[in-house]
Parts: C-alpha cells; sequence; structure tokens
C-alpha cells in the first residue's frame, strides 16, 4: 500500500505528461485515419474521494467502480469504511469491481450492505490473484457463464449482463491477468497467446450477439507502452477492431519504490456516446488507484451521423 502523500510527481504533472490517447493519435498518424477520439468528450480525470463525492453526488446514471485491492480479506474492513464515507457524502456506486482478492474461504464474511451476495472466481492451484463483482441490490442481473472464462494465472474473469427498468441490458465483463512468467510446461509466450486468443473470443461473441458491454479489471498491459510494446498494441488495436474505445487515460499504478508509471488498470467500452464519464480515483487500499465509469441508461435511438475509419474500427 502507498502513503496517502505519496504520488511523486502529483496528479496533475500525471494527467499533463502520460496521456494513453495522445500517444495512440502518435501510433497511428495517418492521413486516411481519423482519430475518433477528436470527436467524443471523454472525462478521464483524476479525483480524491472527497473531491469525486462533490463532484458526482448528483450523477444519476449507473456507476462502476474498478479495483485491484490485492487481497480482499486484508482490505474488507478498510473497503466499507470508504463505501460508508461515499454514501454519508451521496455517492453509492452500483458495481464494484474487484480484481486480485485472493482467497475467499468463507463468502458471507464479505457482505456488504444493500448488495447482492458477492459473486467470485478464485484459485484452487496457486496464490493470489481472483476476481469479484459486488452488485448493488436495486439491479437484476445474471452470472454469464459462457465468457466468464477462468484459467489459473492466464485469464480470470467474470461477466455479468444487467438489466435495467427500462429494458436496456448491458453486459459487464471483469477481467484480471498476472504478469506473463511462465507456467510449468507453457512458456511467458504462449501464457500471453493463449490471454489473446480467449479475450479475441469474447470480444467476438459479444460483437456477434450485437450487445453493448462494458469491460473493466486490471489487465497488467501497459498502455503507455503502446508505440513500444508489440504485445500491448496487438491488445489494444485487437479491442479497437472490435469497436471498443479505451476510457481510461492516465497512470492508474505509481511505484513507491522505483517510481514507475503505468496504466495497467483499464476501462473499455462499445457503448459509444458523444460523452463519456470514466476516470480515476486516488483511493490507497492498494498500490493501484481505483478507476470507474458512469454508464448511461438512455437506449441510443439517435440515426447515424458520421462515419469515423481506424484501423478497422467503424462508428456511426
Amino acid at each position: 500500500m502507498i502513503n496517502e502523500n505519496y504520488i511523486p510527481y502529483g496528479t496533475d504533472y500525471l494527467q499533463e505528461n502520460f496521456n494513453f490517447h495522445n500517444i495512440f493519435e502518435q501510433g497511428n498518424d495517418n492521413e486516411q485515419n481519423i482519430d475518433i477520439y477528436d470527436d467524443i468528450d471523454l472525462s478521464s480525470k483524476y479525483y480524491d474521494p472527497e473531491t469525486f463525492c462533490s463532484e458526482f453526488k448528483e450523477n444519476k446514471n449507473l456507476s462502476v467502480l474498478s479495483l485491484n485491492v490485492q487481497s480482499l480479506s486484508a482490505k474488507f474492513s478498510s473497503l466499507l469504511d470508504l463505501i460508508s464515507f461515499w454514501k454519508q457524502k451521496g455517492v453509492i456506486f452500483d458495481i464494484i469491481c474487484l480484481q486480485e482478492t485472493f482467497n475467499i474461504p468463507v463468502p458471507s464474511l464479505f457482505s456488504i450492505p444493500n448488495y447482492h451476495d458477492i459473486i467470485y472466481k478464485t484459485r484452487s492451484n496457486f496464490a493470489g490473484g481472483g476476481v469479484a463483482i459486488f452488485v448493488h441490490s436495486s439491479l437484476k442481473f445474471s452470472i454469464l457463464n459462457e465468457y466468464s472464462i477462468f484459467k489459473e494465472k492466464i485469464i480470470e474473469s467474470l461477466f455479468i449482463e444487467i438489466e435495467f427498468y427500462n429494458k436496456k441490458k448491458i453486459i459487464l465483463g471483469n477481467v484480471y491477468r498476472s504478469p506473463s512468467q511462465g507456467l510449468g510446461e507453457i512458456s511467458t509466450t504462449d501464457q500471453m497467446n493463449i490471454f489473446l486468443e480467449h479475450m479475441q473470443g469474447i470480444i467476438d461473441s459479444i460483437g456477434e450477439s450485437n450487445k453493448k458491454a462494458v469491460l473493466v479489471g486490471d489487465f497488467n498491459l501497459n498502455l503507455l507502452n503502446y508505440n513500444s510494446h508489440n504485445i500491448t498494441k496487438e491488445f489494444a488495436n485487437m479491442l479497437f477492431s472490435a469497436g471498443f474505445l479505451q476510457l481510461i487515460s492516465n497512470p492508474t499504478r505509481v511505484g513507491s519504490h522505483n517510481n514507475s508509471i503505468s496504466l495497467i488498470d483499464h476501462i473499455c467500452s462499445n457503448d459509444i456516446r458523444d460523452q463519456m464519464l470514466s476516470g480515476i480515483i486516488t483511493t490507497y487500499l492498494s498500490d493501484h488507484f481505483a478507476t470507474y465509469h458512469f454508464i448511461d441508461l438512455q437506449i441510443n435511438i439517435s440515426p447515424p451521423q458520421k462515419n469515423y475509419f481506424i484501423k478497422g474500427i467503424f462508428r456511426y
């Protein structure tokens, strides 16, 4: 866990100097391509927990929080305190997605008032890892087992489908990918390739179903290295080509020991609107900041207005 006062460069510096959307535009500098980000109002700012409340306590859209918690057992009391603090300030997250939950031996011990029972997947053969989701009791949802692929240290995921009062449905996927370090007879290269194959299958299936989806999680792929790391570029382009936009543009993890800066906690969506509201909350439950996204519950029925093309991405 990093010290609350330890952000060595300050969030203003991080926001101004480390921006994935700018990096992506530079990496796709082609006259035949139009940067889709130029035509969408994307808010991806830093907020501390209190300022976040002041800014968004009147928000009426569905709210999603994502965090690599690095042991739910160790951090659950602090997580409850944070949720209680937000509630007192008028902010209630509808869905809370956690990565690296580690072992959850007694699920009933992890109960949050006014939320459904925890849904989770944890490892059986290795320590660490795991994913979990808390869904507010006011929401109706179902678990999507066909998408919830869980292969330890390769891809650990949990997908749900939420149905709203207006019959709109949206898929939410919570994903954790361990850093590739080899796995027995599986090399680091194969470990990554298997992950990419599973992700490709998931997003292809979502696309074939013509459903809207939001993917969140710790992917351990630093989007700030888009132009210098081929696997990261392949992963990002795979999502772009399926119509998913990366919504978090600034660093989500700042190492206290070696001053490392990375954007490995992603949120991406194929439910593209003219304005999309996502960002980063400087929580200190672990050495990852939390990320958030607000989902517009209005059904998008506006007629096509423009065509954009970026390496196989169409937007109407």
